[in-house]
């Protein structure tokens, strides 16, 4: 189901780079892909292997670039808000995004650094 909802978004973003603002379908064309990786991980490799945290890693680091475009969005052409305040909390959700999604993302990699350490100190088995 995730992967037809970031399909769905996917081209949404497509079709709004056509028709309206280009910071809008940006955003999202990058959350439709983010989710489609998601979707992904949870379909075929959820078993925490080491494929299924490049492709975690890989979801972060789109869902982190996502609230970039969004900060910059904000910031750029708050026009495309609708209403006063709009601009603002999207600011606040781009910088919460960065920081759930880039400590994420941190936390992913010193997880990942330490997974492939053990590997190495570990000896092969014989059996």
């Amino acid at each position: 189901m995730m992967i037809v909802i970031g399909v769905a978004f996917t081209a949404s973003g497509v079709f709004i780079w056509f028709t309206d603002s280009a910071w809008l379908a940006l955003t999202s064309v990058v959350f439709g892909l983010a989710v489609i990786l998601g979707g992904m991980l949870t379909w075929s490799q959820s078993d925490g292997s080491i494929g299924s945290f490049r492709v975690l890693i890989s979801a972060c680091v789109m869902f982190a670039i996502l609230c970039a475009i969004t900060v910059v969005h904000a910031t750029v052409a708050p026009q495309d808000f609708d209403g006063m305040l709009r601009p603002l909390y999207a600011l606040i959700a781009g910088y919460l995004g960065l920081a759930l999604f880039g400590g994420g993302l941190i936390f992913l990699l010193i997880r990942s650094l330490r997974n492939a350490r053990s590997r190495a100190a570990t000896p092969p088995s014989t059996e």
